[in-house]
């Protein structure tokens, strides 16, 4: 979590300065204790709805103050740059330490990847291993639910834009495909992961 704050703070004070940063944050203190986003909503209706509002809550609180500061699309954009450094961020925690090819190969590589896919509350999904290739099919996602029930659904393909750049420049070793998203809407998320040695990639 602190990688993932230091990483949007970087993008804050890049894209705002000092001065801005500093009024973003006092925004973002009171706005969180006196006007949460999800109170028109209602409480949540499980653990993972919960855990999802946690989540996505900073991203929503800062794309409303940039609304109040600036042009829709500007705001966006800032607010794409900062899920995009946060998520990236957060998906090496997520990963931290595991070694893909191995757990393709493992007895136990569905048990270990939902452990760790746990961090990921928002997604209900299943799994499907081939020979060094992994089909994740994200079904329904609470960050399109929410986004949508908030009317902001211009903020749910920024989070598929964090798997587009961690999975494409991030992490050695894999390339993702996936031929729709439930943001733009499609019925799934259908990824799939290809695994291969970075000498494959040279030639």
């Amino acid at each position: 979590m602190k990688a993932m704050t230091r990483a949007a703070l970087s993008v804050i004070y890049r894209e705002l300065g000092l001065l801005n940063t500093v009024k973003l944050g006092v925004n973002l203190i009171f706005t969180s204790v006196f006007a949460d986003p999800f109170k028109p909503l209602g409480p949540a209706i499980d653990q993972g709805d919960r855990l999802s509002r946690v989540q996505l809550k900073p991203v929503v609180l800062i794309y409303r103050h940039l609304l109040s500061q600036r042009e829709r699309v500007e705001a966006l954009r800032i607010t794409e740059m900062i899920v995009l450094a946060s998520g990236r961020a957060f998906l090496r925690d997520v990963l931290d330490g595991l070694d893909l090819h191995q757990l393709v190969a493992s007895n136990e590589r569905e048990r270990l990847l939902r452990e760790r896919l746990k961090k990921i509350p928002n997604a209900t999904f299943s799994l499907r291993f081939e020979e060094n290739t992994l089909h994740f099919t994200v079904s329904a996602c609470r960050f399109v639910q929410l986004c949508a029930q908030l009317s902001y659904p211009e903020l749910t393909p920024l989070f598929c834009s964090v798997d587009d750049a961690f999975f494409g420049h991030d992490l050695a070793g894999v390339s993702l495909t996936r031929e729709t998203t439930l943001a733009t809407g499609g019925h799934s998320c259908p990824f799939v992961f290809s695994l291969h040695n970075e000498s494959d990639a040279d030639q």
